[in-house]
């Protein structure tokens, strides 16, 4: 697993959808960012299904 950045965190507000519906499987979701730090990728959506 990919260790989180700080500034995803601090810059980058992800809608948990799961907090509204627990049984939500799929969604549509933007890429607001991708940053590559050595062989590490992390893309920030703007809203997921899956726990953060």
């Amino acid at each position: 697993m990919s260790q989180t950045h700080s500034y995803v965190s601090s810059q980058y507000q992800t809608l948990e959808l799961l907090r509204k519906d627990a049984y939500l499987r799929a969604c549509r979701a933007r890429v607001v960012k991708t940053v590559t730090e050595g062989n590490s990728t992390d893309v920030i959506q703007d809203q997921t299904v899956f726990y953060a």
